[in-house]
């Protein structure tokens, strides 16, 4: 049973009346989103796979030789550039939108207002095709574009959480909360792409800048990452989908919570991993004073993982022809006579 005093308080904070109460969740006619959803969500995928190479055409290729880059480093140009484009403006778009929510500034209310069949907003359905199109384009470009790294295999656990996630929380209900999921975790993409092209355009040593300006790009990784991904995001957002969803609405609206939970558990699991590797390139870099070492260890592991992989091929290549030579030499010695 839900705390009584939950809800004036609630509504103190909101500014307005808030509908509460146990809403049992009752079989939609469908559980998928309507035709326009899917067809924005199938256009932004093309779209954004068609964006990509106008990107490596018209951006990439035409500063390629003015910065003398590397050929290995366009491929890695596009893509950070697509990433910053989008999650600037997806970002920004996102945030505009919730500064607006009364549930955004107290999040218990995603749970309110008749939960789970509250009004789908215009730009709450924009925004999930947007993002699902997105990362749709994103298992693409990573299986046929993208430079492979070390945690290619975590990659792809990462696309098909995401994509479980946006959708079940669209067509379940869980909308609110998935736009602060979003919230939480887009902006960090974009000081992470913005500092790889930093990185890029400084190596073929052409453009110069100060080096506070490298340290202030790179800086503003860990402590976006460590603010929203791993305190904002487990503390506000997981506590709300965990615990406060009872509160607001009750065991009979639970249906969909645990995979929910779970899969934001995982979500968790992922990020954590991945600022363990942020914080060992950037101790790595302040230890040895040297800006090489912000040099991303992943390319620099599946690099030296397919140079093994290559060396120990050579070898056992080798081994075979040198067991073979003399075979082969056995029968083309002549046969002493009899």
């Amino acid at each position: 049973m839900a705390s009584l005093h939950v809800f004036p308080t609630v509504e103190i904070f909101a500014g307005r009346a808030v509908p509460h109460g146990y809403y049992t969740m009752v079989h939609r006619e469908s559980w998928t989103g309507d035709s326009a959803f899917y067809l924005r969500m199938i256009g932004f995928a093309v779209f954004f796979t068609f964006l990509r190479l106008a990107v490596a055409r018209w951006v990439v290729k035409p500063l390629g030789k003015p910065l003398n880059l590397k050929a290995s480093n366009y491929t890695k140009l596009e893509e950070a550039i697509m990433q910053v484009g989008f999650y600037t403006w997806g970002w920004g778009y996102n945030a505009a939108f919730l500064v607006k929510q009364d549930w955004f500034w107290n999040p218990i209310i995603c749970f309110l207002d008749n939960f789970p069949r509250q009004a789908n907003e215009p730009e709450i359905s924009f925004y999930y095709s947007l993002q699902i199109g997105w990362y749709l384009h994103g298992v693409y470009t990573h299986f046929f574009l993208d430079t492979k790294k070390s945690d290619f295999a975590i990659m792809i656990v990462h696309h098909v959480v995401t994509l479980s996630l946006l959708y079940g929380a669209f067509v379940v209900g869980y909308f609110r909360i998935g736009m602060l999921v979003m919230f939480s975790m887009d902006v960090c993409d974009t000081f992470l792409y913005s500092a790889k092209i930093l990185k890029i355009v400084k190596s073929g040593g052409k453009v110069d800048y100060p080096t506070a300006v490298y340290y202030i790009g790179f800086g503003m990784i860990p402590v976006s990452w460590f603010f929203l991904r791993l305190v904002y995001f487990p503390f506000v957002v997981m506590r709300t989908t965990a615990i406060d969803a009872f509160v607001a609405s009750g065991y009979d609206n639970a249906h969909g919570w645990a995979p929910f939970n779970i899969l934001l558990f995982i979500l968790l699991c992922l990020n954590t991993w991945w600022f363990s590797i942020i914080a060992k390139i950037m101790w790595r870099s302040i230890t040895s004073q040297n800006l090489q070492a912000l040099d991303d260890i992943r390319e620099k592991e599946a690099a030296e993982l397919a140079a093994s992989k290559g060396a120990s091929e050579g070898v056992k290549h080798e081994t075979t022809h040198q067991k073979r030579a003399p075979s082969e030499n056995a029968k083309k010695a002549p046969k002493k006579n009899q």
